[in-house]
């Protein structure tokens, strides 16, 4: 089992005021169209988006997955950028 690490800006994420949202599971397995742009218009609107992007683009490879940054695992990483 592995470890969960939190980092202290994850405390700000708007993605934890909607925890109805796939964000830890495969947003592209069973989510519509409409839930995925409505969690990357949350991303988009997080005040932590820069944060969570460098985080994402950290991994080197897409996680198996979830949603980062308004990124899900079809999305290619890139150099963090603001929204």
């Amino acid at each position: 089992m592995m470890a969960v690490v939190r980092l202290g800006w994850q405390r700000d994420g708007l993605c934890r005021e909607y925890p109805s949202l796939p964000w830890i599971e495969s947003p592209r397995g069973g989510s519509t169209t409409a839930t995925l742009d409505q969690m990357r218009s949350i991303c988009a609107r997080c005040l932590v988006y820069a944060e969570c992007r460098s985080y994402a683009a950290s991994f080197g490879s897409v996680p198996t997955s979830g949603m980062l940054a308004g990124m899900t695992t079809a999305v290619p990483r890139r150099a963090p950028r603001s929204p």
